[in-house]
């Protein structure tokens, strides 16, 4: 594996590549050439995206060498649209939907070939490396072997619809409203798959020493903590909640884990193999040359 670049936050790798898909349109549609500025910009926005491309293939995916040609397809349907993009088209919601079709579609392939559902299949296909760089991560739960394969297994147990909203929301860091795109849902429903998504998770890895059970009469606070993780909750409901925490040592610890959790998922470091990132670069680079810098702006 490759230390990939520090990944932007989607909000700023949306807004690098607003600046370069209006000049990459009116290239094409003008036959002139890209600039060393503009081949500049491009490379730096794909050094940003092939990271992010892989990571997501291999966790939807659940299979290295899938992930591995599956970012190499999604590249190729990139390149050939991203100068047709308009400006309003968020990038990285919208590549990370490319992602997710081809990962469907082979998905669906394989099972209809083995004659068996879409989602015993992805559970047959194993589990993705262990998502957590423990010495750039803070959380105890990250320091031991253990406990990074153990969140492994537990993302990779997710229902595969509850499974991407989670990887796309607190790995990928992308809102609500740009998951929703990706996914093709209301942004309520990809909410609820995402409450559901963190208390399922949460469940799964504590299934070796399982927590005490949650009193009748406490609030579903596994719900209540994702709510407001997406600051859906009134702020006299919240109130009322941080109240009943710091008074209900069950409930304490289940914030306490559920932040931990969160903490891992969104710390997750990018795992793009050396192999695939020069095979990446060489494409970029042949799409590049068939728009070659104009010899002025040397």
């Amino acid at each position: 594996m490759r230390e990939g670049p520090p990944l932007l936050s989607s909000d700023s790798f949306n807004a690098l590549a607003r600046e370069a898909t209006p000049l990459l349109s009116l290239a094409q549609r003008e036959g002139r050439s890209l600039t060393r500025q503009q081949r500049g910009l491009v490379e730096r926005i794909f050094e940003q995206l092939n990271e992010r491309l892989y990571r997501f293939a291999r966790k939807r995916c659940g299979s290295a060498v899938e992930a591995s040609d599956v970012t190499q397809e999604a590249l190729m349907v990139i390149l050939r649209r991203l100068p047709e993009l308009g400006e309003e088209v968020k990038l990285l919601p919208w590549c990370l939907g490319v992602v997710r079709v081809l990962c469907l579609k082979r998905s669906a392939r394989e099972a209809r070939s083995k004659d068996r559902s879409l989602d015993a299949h992805l559970e047959e296909r194993g589990h993705p490396d262990a998502l957590i760089n423990s010495e750039d991560n803070p959380a105890e739960l990250a320091s031991r072997e253990s406990d990074r394969e153990e969140l492994a297994r537990g993302i990779q147990s997710l229902e595969p619809l509850y499974r991407e909203v989670l990887l796309l929301r607190d790995i990928e860091g992308l809102s609500a409203t740009e998951t929703a795109l990706v996914v093709d849902a209301s942004v309520s429903a990809v909410k609820s798959r995402l409450h559901r998504a963190r208390a399922d998770l949460r469940v799964a890895l504590s299934a070796q020493t399982p927590p005490p059970p949650i009193p009748d009469d406490c609030p579903d606070i596994r719900r209540v903590f994702s709510e407001h993780l997406e600051g859906d909750l009134k702020p006299s409901l919240c109130a009322e909640m941080e109240s009943h925490v710091r008074g209900c040592l069950i409930c304490a610890r289940e914030c306490d884990e559920l932040k931990a959790t969160m903490s891992i998922c969104s710390s997750t470091p990018s795992k793009l193999p050396a192999e695939l990132a020069l095979q990446l670069k060489a494409r970029i680079k042949a799409w590049l040359e068939r728009n070659p810098t104009p010899s002025s702006s040397i």
